[in-house]
């Protein structure tokens, strides 16, 4: 099964270009696809931590995938959650990172 990486957008908010904004590592997802990440990573029948396709989750304040987000895939292609779909960008050397 396919894994993805799930960064959460920590500086600037979803109006802020997605090259300007900053992004922390969040959780690490096993999933047949993006839109099978987004629903494991909400809460919806419960914490989205507690998932068993959640490997491993790397933030102390974990919150649901929201728009302005990314997910990176195995390919290392960033995929920015948008307010419908997603956007895809080019491999992971674009997304901006904050320690």
């Amino acid at each position: 099964m396919p894994r993805f990486a799930v960064y959460h957008r920590v500086v600037g908010d979803r109006f802020t270009p997605f090259e300007s904004a900053g992004f922390q590592l969040a959780a690490t997802v096993e999933a047949p696809c993006l839109e099978a990440t987004f629903q494991i990573c909400n809460s919806i029948d419960g914490p989205w931590t507690e998932n068993e396709e959640v490997l491993r989750v790397t933030t102390d304040f974990p919150r649901s995938l929201s728009v302005g987000d990314a997910v990176v895939d195995e390919e290392e292609y960033v995929h920015e959650v948008l307010s419908i779909g997603w956007g895809k960008r080019d491999p992971q050397r674009e997304l901006p990172f904050v320690p």
